[in-house]
């Protein structure tokens, strides 16, 4: 997740969530590529990133990571997003809870 620091003591709020599904590209170069496509016009404080852990009994797989963040886009609706917000389709079944800390995804 891409989270802005609002300010005033206001908290932060919910940018964009993402995966790096590529073995070309790893956190740091996707990042900077949001940077310079469209991160600097729309955050105008403090950046944080906050990572994720996937923890599940069936096999941990690309296409159950994908359908993770389907569902965490459509369920977030964070606002810089550009897919899998009005619908998404999902492999298999999957029930996503947030045992972590933080208000930005609901917690079950």
């Amino acid at each position: 997740m891409i989270l802005e620091d609002i300010g005033d003591g206001r908290g932060k709020r919910l940018i964009y969530i993402g995966i790096v599904k590529s073995d070309r590209r790893d956190l740091y170069l996707r990042s900077n590529e949001h940077r310079k496509e469209w991160l600097h016009s729309v955050a105008k404080g403090q950046i944080f990133v906050k990572f994720g852990v996937v923890t599940t009994l069936e096999k941990l797989d690309e296409q159950l990571i994908e359908d993770i963040e389907s569902t965490l886009v459509f369920g977030a609706q964070p606002e810089q997003n550009t897919s899998k917000k009005s619908s998404y389709s999902v492999y298999e079944d999957i029930i996503v809870s947030n045992s972590g800390h933080g208000k930005f995804l609901k917690d079950t």
